[in-house]
């Protein structure tokens, strides 16, 4: 890192080196993307404090997905009208971590959106098969109805602009730890 001074650090290895990593980067005074899954609330507290210290801006973001973005607004803004939440998310074969970052951010931002969810557990159903790169279903209902938000990616291409948006905007966030990608999203609608 001192080596080569980048502008901005993107973080995209595994659950099991993320924390380390990061906290590596944040001592480094580096700005730090990170896309790699795995970090606790504790974690984002430990790294959140440490971000200060070191005077610089940490974006975490469980999906670079433009759609993804928009799917978990789209879901905020169900919540509060039906009560009852499933998440079913479908990823490739090789993907580590079950259920998903996407999917557990997912549920975390539906809880927060409604007080009918409170502390109920949004039940998260996980498919690893290699008929998929990464999808996720979110299905609202009640009594005589549902509604499902559905989100496909099939592409890698999908996670491109995402990733450039992080890296060019990052700068521009407070110091400290920000979660997902509307972070550096420029619209008033986010």
């Amino acid at each position: 890192l001192s080596a080569n001074d980048p502008d901005v650090v993107l973080e995209l290895t595994t659950a099991a080196s993320v924390f380390n990593n990061a906290q590596c980067v944040i001592n480094a005074k580096k700005t730090l993307v990170v896309g790699a899954s795995g970090l606790s609330d504790s974690d984002l507290n430990v790294l959140d404090q440490a971000a200060k210290k070191s005077n610089v801006p940490v974006l975490v973001v469980p999906n670079f997905s433009i759609a993804a973005v928009l799917m978990v607004e789209m879901a905020k803004r169900v919540a509060p009208w039906l009560e009852e939440c499933e998440i079913i998310e479908y990823h490739h074969r090789q993907k580590q971590d079950a259920p998903s970052g996407t999917s557990l951010y997912t549920a975390q931002e539906i809880k927060a959106a409604s007080s009918s969810q409170g502390d109920r557990i949004i039940p998260i159903h996980s498919v690893r098969s290699s008929g998929f790169l990464a999808s996720q279903d979110v299905i609202f209902s009640q009594s005589g109805e549902a509604l499902t938000l559905s989100l496909s990616q099939i592409d890698r291409r999908a996670f491109i602009p995402g990733i450039i948006q992080s890296v060019l905007r990052v700068h521009a966030l407070p110091c400290g730890v920000h979660v997902g990608l509307q972070a550096v999203m420029q619209n008033e609608w986010l």
